[in-house]
């Protein structure tokens, strides 16, 4: 059970076995707590002499299961902390960095994430980091109601200068609910937030992010399909004055059912 300065949420480790040589070390068994997090994990790191010693690649794979991953645990500042005497200037965010001498695939299997406003559940697929980017290979997991297939990247090989791409494939996902999620669909589809229903696309992004780790929306470019399956669009002010004056009352809260959406995003701009 460890605990110190820079890792006040702690590690516990409550049954664990390994074996290891020069070239590799094998984790047959560890199973234990990161911080609030159940852990299980079976893999190997090799190279982990030449890391250590020489700055070479450190190569591994590991699977990782859990019941309840707390992301938010790691992201909060500890409670606990002294205060300094005096106030210290806020240090703006910054986009993290990926060190170019580490290959590795991480392989997980958590059935619930706790990550700031989502609600991500059953999540598996494999975590790849290598050559400076972070990448996602065929990640399932289900929120916003509905089940997401993804694929993607984070590059940080340019540090001032971070791109992204991924796409994925969203089954059955309440429309309203990614709009108070994704900070992208408040950018581009604004009418999203007062539509009551479920939508599937396939859609592709990608696009430079900000030190804040924001998504540059003058960058972004993507493309896909949108099937809005079953919805009704409320309280739109256009579409209110327009059924006053043609006193049409459908027109104020229209209904949309398997409706096929062709958009594109170039240059941040929504072509539909």
């Amino acid at each position: 059970d460890f605990k110190s300065h820079d890792l006040p949420q702690g590690f516990k480790i409550t049954d664990g076995s390994m074996n290891f040589s020069p070239e590799k070390i094998n984790i047959t068994k560890l199973n234990g707590f990161l911080g609030k997090s159940d852990i299980d994990i079976k893999g190997y790191v090799s190279n982990y002499m030449g890391y250590i010693f020489s700055n070479g690649t450190v190569k591994g794979q590991m699977n990782l299961a859990s019941n309840t991953l707390d992301v938010n645990e790691w992201m909060a500042e500890d409670p606990n902390a002294p205060k300094p005497a005096t106030p210290t200037e806020e240090v703006p965010m910054s986009a993290p960095e990926v060190p170019k001498n580490i290959d590795f695939v991480m392989s997980s299997n958590i059935k619930k994430v706790l990550f700031e406003k989502y609600d991500i559940t059953n999540l598996a697929g494999d975590i790849i980091i290598k050559d400076g980017i972070v990448s996602m290979r065929q990640v399932a997991l289900n929120m916003l109601d509905g089940s997401f297939l993804m694929n993607g990247f984070y590059n940080a090989q340019n540090i001032e200068k971070p791109t992204f791409s991924f796409d994925f494939d969203m089954k059955n996902a309440s429309i309203a609910k990614a709009y108070t999620t994704f900070n992208t669909v408040q950018a581009f589809a604004p009418a999203a937030k007062n539509v009551e229903g479920n939508a599937s696309t396939k859609f592709k992004l990608s696009g430079d992010l900000n030190k804040d780790m924001t998504p540059n929306l003058s960058t972004i470019n993507g493309n896909g399909l949108i099937n809005i399956l079953d919805a009704v669009l409320k309280g739109n002010t256009m579409l209110s004055k327009l059924a006053d004056v043609t006193k049409n009352e459908a027109l104020k809260n229209p209904t949309l059912k398997n409706a096929l959406i062709q958009a594109e995003i170039k240059n941040g701009r929504v072509n539909v």
